[in-house]
C-alpha cells in the first residue's frame, strides 16, 4: 500500500506498528490473567486461614461455655448431694472419632459448637487424706460458618472435694 507524506513523497507502510501493538496487548493479557490467577489463589488462601481461625476461636468458646456449666452442675451437686439428680459423672469415649456430635444435645450443645464431659475419676491430694481432686476431660469442636473447618481441642478439667463431698478451694 502507497501512501502520500507531507511533503509529497510516496512511502510503503507495512503494518509494522500494527504487529507490534498486537504483540504487546498480547503480553499485557498474559500477565493480566496470570496475575488475576495468582490473586485467586491468595484470596482462597486466606479464605482457609480465617475459616481455621473461626473454627479455632469456636472450639475455644465451646469449651469455656463447657468448663463454667460444668463447675456450676458439680458444685450445686456436690454441695447438695441429696437433691442432685443429675449425672456427674459421665462415662469415658473409647476414641474421639467416635463421638457421635450430632446427637449431643441439651448442655453439649452451644452456639459456637458442641462439647462432651467425660469423668477420669479421682485422685487423692499428697499429704492430705481429707482432699480429693475428680478429673474431667472436656472435649470441644467448633466448625466455621461455612462448615469449611472443624477444630477439636480437650482439656482435663480439676474440681477439688473434700472426703465427705462438699467442694474446696484448690
Amino acid at each position: 500500500m502507497r501512501g502520500n507524506s507531507a511533503d509529497g513523497i510516496q512511502t510503503r507502510q507495512t503494518g509494522v506498528v500494527l504487529a507490534i501493538t498486537l504483540l504487546i496487548l498480547l503480553i499485557v493479557t498474559v500477565v493480566g490473567v496470570s496475575g488475576m490467577d495468582a490473586s485467586t489463589i491468595q484470596f482462597n488462601l486466606a479464605r482457609n486461614a480465617y475459616a481455621k481461625h473461626e473454627s479455632f476461636q469456636n472450639a475455644e468458646s465451646t469449651m469455656l461455655i463447657g468448663e463454667i456449666a460444668w463447675d456450676e452442675k458439680l458444685s450445686r451437686c456436690l454441695n447438695d448431694a441429696a437433691n442432685c439428680t443429675e449425672n456427674i459423672t459421665p462415662p469415658l469415649v473409647d476414641r474421639i472419632d467416635t463421638i457421635d456430635w450430632d446427637s449431643i444435645s441439651g448442655e453439649g450443645d452451644t452456639v459456637y459448637g458442641k462439647y462432651v464431659v467425660e469423668y477420669l475419676g479421682w485422685r487423692p491430694v499428697p499429704g492430705d487424706n481429707e482432699v480429693f481432686i475428680r478429673l474431667y476431660r472436656l472435649t470441644a469442636r467448633g466448625e466455621s460458618q461455612d462448615k469449611s473447618s472443624r477444630t477439636v481441642i480437650q482439656t482435663v478439667y480439676r474440681k477439688c472435694t473434700k472426703a465427705d463431698g462438699v467442694t474446696c478451694d484448690g
